[in-house]
């Protein structure tokens, strides 16, 4: 009522709208990410959200929830202010508005009886996450989650180095067993041509050179002076 009277409204709404205020508001809470109070959704987004879809998802023809209405419900919230002020922009080649983006204010979620000392200190938490490459900018997920996300990257990535290692180290082992040195030499060139995409912008001296290398990494060339 308080809020209401400050927007400058004096009557309740009707039924319909406030049901559309009230789906809104569980979509916004849905999408918004908690270090920057940022929704994920912009306004043509929120109508496709909330618009009735048939069995395959599509939204139902006639009965969508139109821009207009989702841009009305957000002017309110604006005036109510449990959302940020937005600066709405022009689309210089199409002479149409763009999106809208939506920004939540502490009273948005204190509206919802929210605990802001746990939401701060979540936020708090998504901030350093973020800080640290864990979470990306926007992205919706608890930081929980994205800390396992992230070990279980790095997890996945030691494999995939020790995996290649191993099939490197069982192909380095098989050109051993060459007893010709030119064969060995050729084995590692085209073995380098074929995985090092790299190796085609270095000059042949170079190319060489590397060839000698991985030759002196498995102990067989031991005795052979570098090229040049």
């Amino acid at each position: 009522m308080h809020m209401r009277t400050n927007a400058g409204r004096e009557r309740d709404f009707r039924q319909e709208f406030q049901n559309l205020l009230n789906a809104m508001g569980s979509l916004l809470v849905s999408g918004c990410d908690i270090a920057t109070f940022n929704v994920a959704l912009n306004s043509s987004q929120i109508c496709k959200a909330l618009s009735p879809k048939d069995s395959r998802g599509e939204v139902i023809p006639g009965e969508e929830v139109t821009p207009s209405r989702i841009c009305r419900a957000l002017d309110l919230l604006e005036n109510y202010g449990l959302i940020e002020p937005y600066m709405r922009r022009l689309d210089p080649y199409t002479k149409t508005y763009l999106p809208r983006h939506v920004t939540l204010t502490e009273q948005f979620f204190r509206l919802l009886q929210v605990n802001l000392d746990l939401l701060y200190k979540e936020r708090e938490e998504r901030l350093r996450a973020l800080a640290e490459g864990i979470l990306a900018p926007g992205e919706v997920m608890s930081v929980k989650a994205a800390r396992q996300r992230f070990f279980d990257e790095k997890v996945a990535q030691a494999l995939k180095v020790r995996r290649e290692r191993a099939i490197e180290q069982k192909r380095l082992s098989r050109i051993a067993r060459s007893t010709r040195l030119d064969d060995r030499q050729f084995q590692i060139a085209a073995w380098l041509i074929n995985t090092r995409p790299e190796v085609s912008g270095m000059t042949p001296d170079d190319f060489e050179l590397l060839v000698y290398h991985y030759l002196r990494q498995i102990k067989l060339n031991f005795d052979a002076e570098p090229p040049g």
